[in-house]
């Protein structure tokens, strides 16, 4: 039925990846950074926003999404860069506007989103909010130590 009404499984895919990207730009860009609020708590607001109720249904589809994607790799090879580089590139711009060096920033934006999806997917397996929100706490504190080092002078 679903692929009658959108023409080609292609389609449906295609139609979903965009529901997807939009629905996480839009849950990231509710929480801003300002000059007044450190990094780390943005940070820790988006991450209310990705582990929340109403997001949890837009990550499951990105999780389906990859796993088609790493099945048929040549037809979704777009979806498959643009999932982790949309994610990569913003941080990395942060960073580097925080004094981090391109090399710095580009691995501490994989260590940190790498974590958080695995903290999503633990969240989406186990519900043990509790457990999970203590790691993602020591994450934010780790990050918090990890922007004071880098862009403090030495």
């Amino acid at each position: 039925m679903l692929v009658h009404h959108f023409g080609s499984k292609e389609r449906l895919v295609s139609e979903a990846i965009a529901v997807v990207r939009t629905r996480r730009v839009e849950a990231l860009t509710r929480v801003r950074a300002t000059p007044m609020e450190p990094f780390d708590h943005v940070f820790r607001e988006s991450w209310g926003t990705l582990a929340s109720d109403e997001f949890r249904r837009y990550f499951l589809l990105n999780l389906e999404l990859i796993a088609l994607a790493l099945r048929e790799p040549r037809r979704y090879r777009d979806f498959l860069a643009a999932t982790t580089e949309e994610w990569r590139a913003g941080f990395v711009v942060v960073l580097r506007g925080l004094g981090f060096t391109e090399a710095d920033a580009d691995a501490t934006s994989t260590l940190y989103i790498d974590a958080v999806r695995g903290l999503l997917l633990d969240l989406a397996v186990t519900r043990d909010r509790e457990r999970i929100e203590s790691a993602v706490e020591m994450l934010a504190e780790n990050l918090k130590a990890d922007l004071a080092r880098r862009s403090s002078p030495t």
